[in-house]
């Protein structure tokens, strides 16, 4: 799905539909699965384990205050809860001198969209859709 240059011992430049990823060299670039104000998403498999992961490219992460702190308010409280109903952080990456953060999460095939995508989808929405967020909901 994409090529590698090697920049190092520990991480390599990868490209995922054209976008570029510099990452531990220990993860592969699946597919890209979305986007959004918060970032870039590709699955990603970790040779380590094996385990599909998901990789969130968080561009120009210092370019502002605001966009440095709700990151880091991000990193604090995923690194100390944890629920079913929350994905779970498993590693971040921040390879100078670049601004770019990556988040890596655990991947879950139950969240394998998100809430915004459902919604703003073209698909109605069915009562088991309502149950599930009521569900979601009331899970947290």
């Amino acid at each position: 799905t994409g090529s590698a240059e090697f920049n190092g011992p520990t991480h390599h430049l990868v490209t995922c539909r054209g976008i570029s990823f510099e990452i531990y060299q220990k993860y592969n670039l699946v597919k890209l699965v979305g986007r959004s104000h918060f970032g870039i998403d590709c699955s990603a498999r970790d040779t380590t384990t094996g385990k599909l992961v998901m990789v969130r490219k968080v561009g120009s992460a210092f370019e502002d205050q605001h966009s440095a702190r709700r990151l880091l308010s991000e990193i604090v409280i995923l690194r100390h809860l944890h629920h079913p109903s929350l994905v779970l952080l498993s590693d971040v990456m921040y390879i100078p001198p670049s601004d770019d953060v990556y988040l890596v999460y655990q991947h879950s095939p139950i969240r394998s969209t998100s809430l915004y995508l459902i919604i703003r989808g073209k698909q109605p929405l069915t009562d088991q859709h309502y149950q599930y967020f009521m569900f979601q909901v009331l899970s947290g």
